[in-house]
């Protein structure tokens, strides 16, 4: 009887987490996110280390709450599930994780949480997790770190190059340039407008775990090849794992086996073709659309993303058999992330979590096609959110439509004012802050002052002395940002001059930017203290850090 008892209780435990939990989504969504947090901390929070959806609603609520300090204990707590490992690429940019490091940089707390993340056994053969600790491992100058963590990645990287042939409006992806049917070194192709080409083995080889088109891209947008022969012992299944900045065309033994026109700067393993890989030597060859910026990533395993140790690369050609799509037995294959969220979705279609994750994955790799449906349903169920709202914005950003942009901004602006998104988007439009007058700035000021994090209000307080020439001032809010910012270089970077300019004070910002470059591997620090070194004629220091370089 007290079994019967006990059950009946956990039952209804259950049920009334589950309807807690919906009326806090409904808070959220409908921009209660005071009450919603207060509904969360009250009823929810307790039991939040116990369920995955639940634990991540908390951290949802709070950066909505305008929180953008997470630390390390997010990772210890988010980690303890197993099923974590497949919300990874919905959530690297998140301030949860690692933000998005080519926006704000590094700083002490994002290396302690990458760190973290790359001892989780479920984490720590995923590749953006690997990659992204080899580059935190070289900001740091852990060199020998940084090259273990590439090698582990197994990308193919000592290719053979051809190009750069001629890409008018991407069409040349489509164009049948000989390179790609003539794998010899022994003559030049016509590259159209960009003069004759042949098959070269650049003299530095690159170690970055992505074979990146840096000089090439010079020539403006144009059309790359890459070729590598690839000795199989025995036939058998591999997957090729693939990431790219644009157009894509993937060849085995002369046979188109993948295809992307629509890409754009995706991550690692955004995409998966399975094959069969015939026994002797095979022709791998890589079509790539560049310009500024240009990279693809292409790794080769096993069904369970394991290295096959006995295949053997080589950079120079190798006589090979051509196939047919028959024989190679092609499948592109869904990364196993989408498959659970998409899953989860299926059998719990009114639950949003899923969901954003699912839309925010798509995101993360440019897949705008398969995030466009999920994101026009949420904007239609809930079309006064500013959680959708920002989302479908961030879409339109990325399909190039910056009036549908500014529109959906606006509306949140009208909307919902006191909305950290608004607060954020004022501080870094440099129009608005040029015209704004200081009875505006002290408007966001104390919008800011409501959200979680003091980061907005201390930077509305510093435009504002600004305004108003209170150097000294202007000095203590730079103090607070960088001493709140737990040592973000790219803060040191921005603010470290100030102490010259505000306090003539040339001294202190050599100082800090001394401190930055011989803790870090930070070009921008780098040159800006060259800077100052030429303007104090220190041509010997000059000298010293450029051969570091």
């Amino acid at each position: 009887m007290k079994k019967i008892g006990f059950l009946c209780l956990f039952i209804t435990q259950i049920f009334f987490a589950q309807t807690t939990e919906k009326k806090v989504w409904d808070l959220l969504l409908s921009n209660q996110r005071v009450e919603a947090k207060k509904l969360y901390d009250k009823e929810l929070k307790k039991t939040s280390k116990n369920n995955l959806e639940i634990f991540l609603l908390g951290e949802i609520l709070d950066e909505e709450n305008g929180k953008i300090d997470f630390k390390e204990e997010f990772v210890t707590d988010f980690s303890k599930f197993d099923e974590s490992k497949y919300y990874l690429t919905s959530l690297i940019k998140k301030p949860f994780l690692l933000d998005d490091i080519s926006d704000v940089g590094f700083n002490n707390n994002s290396y302690a949480k990458i760190d973290r993340m790359a001892t989780v056994p479920h984490y720590e053969q995923n590749p953006m997790i690997i990659y992204y600790k080899a580059v935190a491992d070289r900001n740091r100058k852990k060199f020998d770190e940084y090259s273990v963590g590439i090698k582990k990645l197994n990308s193919l990287m000592n290719w053979q190059l051809c190009g750069v042939f001629e890409n008018l409006n991407d069409s040349g992806i489509d164009i049948e340039y000989e390179p790609e049917i003539y794998p010899k070194n022994d003559k030049l192709f016509d590259g159209n407008s960009n003069g004759m080409f042949g098959w070269y083995n650049p003299k530095i080889p690159l170690n970055e775990g992505y074979q990146i088109f840096s000089n090439e891209s010079e020539y403006g947008n144009g059309i790359m090849y890459s070729q590598l022969f690839a000795e199989n012992p025995t036939e058998q299944t591999v997957v090729f794992n693939l990431g790219m900045s644009g157009s894509l065309k993937l060849f085995v033994n002369d046979v188109e086996v993948y295809v992307n026109t629509l890409n754009n700067m995706s991550d690692l393993n955004a995409y998966q073709v399975k094959m069969t890989l015939p026994k002797g030597m095979n022709r791998i060859l890589v079509k790539s659309s560049i310009q500024s910026n240009s990279y693809f990533y292409l790794s080769i395993t096993d069904e369970k993303q394991q290295n096959i140790e006995s295949l053997v690369f080589h950079n120079t050609y190798k006589p090979y058999e051509k196939s047919t799509l028959a024989t190679l037995a092609v499948e592109e294959l869904t990364p196993d992330y989408e498959v659970y969220l998409a899953q989860q979705i299926k059998e719990q279609p009114n639950h949003v979590l899923y969901k954003l994750m699912l839309f925010d994955a798509y995101m993360h790799n440019k897949k705008l096609d398969f995030a466009e449906d999920i994101i026009h349903e949420l904007d239609e169920k809930y079309p006064n959110s500013s959680l959708i709202k920002t989302r479908l914005a961030k879409y339109y950003s990325h399909k190039d439509d910056s009036a549908k942009v500014n529109e959906i901004i606006k509306n949140i602006e009208l909307n919902d004012s006191d909305y950290y998104y608004n607060i954020v988007v004022k501080a870094t439009d440099s129009n608005w802050l040029k015209s704004a007058n200081i009875t505006e700035l002290e408007k966001y000021r104390e919008k800011a002052k409501k959200l979680i994090s003091p980061l907005f209000y201390e930077l509305y307080d510093f435009l504002i002395n600004a305004r108003n020439s209170k150097f000294d001032d202007m000095i203590k809010n730079i103090d607070t940002i960088i001493n709140m910012s737990e040592y973000r270089e790219s803060y040191i970077v921005k603010f470290s001059v100030f102490y010259d300019t505000l306090e003539n004070d040339k001294q202190k910002t050599i100082d800090m930017l001394e401190e930055l470059v011989s803790k870090r591997d930070n070009y921008l620090a780098v040159a800006k203290l060259i800077d100052y070194y030429y303007a104090a004629n220190r041509k010997e220091d000059v000298k010293r850090l450029l051969l570091e370089r």
